[in-house]
């Protein structure tokens, strides 16, 4: 039973025939109304949804930059030499401890000479130990 239909009992009793049209037109307004409210509502939990995604989105590729810059950040801080990388210090020298050059965890050896990342797994062959190469290269850079 719609709002109108409660006027209409009402017709022809208390209500002359002005009132009578001016509630009917209010309530036909305010069904309008409501009518249009409802759409700017369905309207407005699309956009929510749309901003939703798009904000997932942005917070994605938020994480990917960032992991590209800590990433960016430690080639800065390492250099890469016979397969190993080496750690910087403040003073310039590198560290004896060879590093994986790829995700940059310390590099364990597996047998002979071959080195393995317990990480990632990279997986290569030197000629020597990581000491050794960074010896190397902090001559280099006197």
């Amino acid at each position: 039973m719609g709002a109108l239909d409660f006027l209409k009992e009402f017709e022809g009793r208390v209500l002359d025939a002005a009132s009578y049209q001016k509630l009917q037109r209010n309530y036909e307004l305010q069904e309008e109304n409501n009518r249009n409210l409802q759409e700017k509502v369905n309207h407005l939990e699309d956009d929510n949804s749309s901003l939703q995604r798009q904000v997932e989105k942005v917070l994605a590729e938020n994480k990917e930059l960032q992991e590209k810059m800590k990433n960016l950040d430690m080639q800065h801080q390492f250099v890469t030499y016979k397969g190993f990388a080496f750690r910087r210090g403040q003073d310039g020298k590198v560290e004896e401890t060879g590093y994986c050059p790829n995700c940059y965890s310390i590099m364990g050896k597996v047998l002979r000479r071959t080195y393995q990342c317990p990480k990632c797994e990279y997986t290569f062959k030197a000629d020597a130990i990581p000491e050794f190469f960074a010896n190397k290269l902090n001559e280099k850079s006197e």
